[in-house]
């Protein structure tokens, strides 16, 4: 549910998925590796993080937000409301966090503190704005129903339920459209199957790779059993035969699906590293 990589210019890069069972463990291994090898600046990657355990996120923010209130659970019933805090007295990071509009619920519980209480920036797009506690009753009739029965609010008391997040950098990124001359082209006349060598083999791969069906090596020609896989399931989902073969109706398809393939610029990426020290000429050329 995470995963890191250090970026030039000794910069971490955190992106954490979703916040699961073993998130916290995750997350502090990383961290604690970044504080090993010297690393001071970290980007925490939280677009698209639906959200998850309300407790993987505040034991994440123990590790990251100086002391203090993380979060209030505020429910119905006043009882039961609870308050998460932070004892952290040291700073370990530098910090920029990057979210969108798919940063949701226990995401942003952890953006929110690391927001309010200055332990870094955040950049991209408005959240989601998810912070209501909702349980689930099953009916008579096998329906079920939802009640919502708490909310969080920041540690600075806002409530952003339907509104979310607003990013200290609002940025958004950039689409655009494939270089297809960039690429090893089709045929359209012969097909191409298990064990085969040429080029349609080589243009398949790069394109189910950039579609995201294909996770092998894509500069080569060699028609492997995961390429055959990866050709399956692509047809499987485009209401063509599912052979593993490449003829020339999946060709065409697939040629069709590549030209409207958009590239995404990460420009908030760039931004968050720059706002780090960090040059984005260096970070273009890493990547």
């Amino acid at each position: 549910t995470a995963t890191s990589t250090i970026l030039p210019n000794n910069t971490g890069y955190l992106r954490i998925i979703s916040f699961g069972d073993t998130t916290a463990l995750e997350v502090g291994e990383i961290l604690d590796n970044y504080v090993a090898q010297g690393v001071k600046k970290v980007i925490l990657d939280l677009r698209n993080n639906g959200g998850g355990q309300l407790g993987s996120a505040v034991t994440i923010a123990k590790m990251l937000v100086p002391k203090g209130k993380i979060v209030d659970v505020v429910y119905r019933n006043s009882e039961n409301n609870t308050s998460y805090y932070s004892d952290r007295t040291t700073k370990d990071f530098d910090l920029v966090t990057l979210v969108n509009g798919n940063t949701a619920s226990a995401a942003e519980i952890l953006s929110s503190a690391i927001q309010d209480s200055n332990a870094g920036k955040l950049v991209g797009e408005n959240t989601y704005g998810k912070a209501v506690i909702q349980q689930v009753f099953p009916l008579i009739n096998q329906n079920y129903f939802k009640l919502t029965i708490g909310e969080y609010k920041t540690r600075n008391g806002k409530s952003i339920n339907y509104i979310g997040l607003q990013p200290d950098e609002y940025v958004t990124n950039i689409y655009h459209s494939i270089d297809a001359t960039q690429y090893e082209s089709f045929d359209f006349t012969t097909k191409s199957a298990l064990g085969t060598f040429d080029k349609n083999t080589l243009a398949a791969k790069q394109r189910l790779s950039l579609l995201g069906y294909y996770n092998g090596s894509a500069d080569n020609k060699v028609y492997t059993a995961e390429l055959r896989n990866a050709v399956k399931k692509f047809q499987s989902e485009n209401g063509l035969a599912s052979t593993g073969v490449l003829d020339i109706p999946t060709q065409v398809k697939l040629e069709k699906e590549f030209e409207t393939l958009k590239i995404e610029e990460d420009i908030q990426l760039e931004t968050a590293y720059e706002m780090l020290g960090g040059n984005k000429e260096d970070l273009n050329k890493d990547s």
